[in-house]
């Protein structure tokens, strides 16, 4: 269940502006991720179109890119530390 909220996603090199510069709305998904490489955390719904969001956390910011039937629809940037979940579970192997 944690994973489709997130938790643990890593940081992505580099910096959210100059990621920002190398997608525009109307670009494939493919093109994002050759320009980006994977996203840190990625969601999908599917119905009669397919809806993706994909979250790009930087040391600067985060980057949110919907797309639309793999199609680039939105971005959006939110400068400042990341918040990235993390865990409410107890540590592997560890007793309470």
């Amino acid at each position: 269940m944690e994973s489709i909220a997130g938790v643990g996603s890593e940081l992505r090199p580099g910096k959210l502006a100059d990621a920002r510069r190398r997608i525009d709305p109307g670009i494939p998904g493919a093109e994002v991720t050759a320009a980006l490489g994977l996203p840190s955390f990625a969601v999908k719904t599917q119905g009669s179109s397919e809806h993706s969001i994909w979250t790009y956390y930087f040391a600067d910011g985060t980057l949110t890119v919907n797309l639309t039937d793999d199609r680039v629809a939105r971005v959006s940037t939110s400068f400042g530390p990341p918040r990235i979940p993390k865990s409410r579970r107890p540590p592997a192997g560890s007793v309470e």
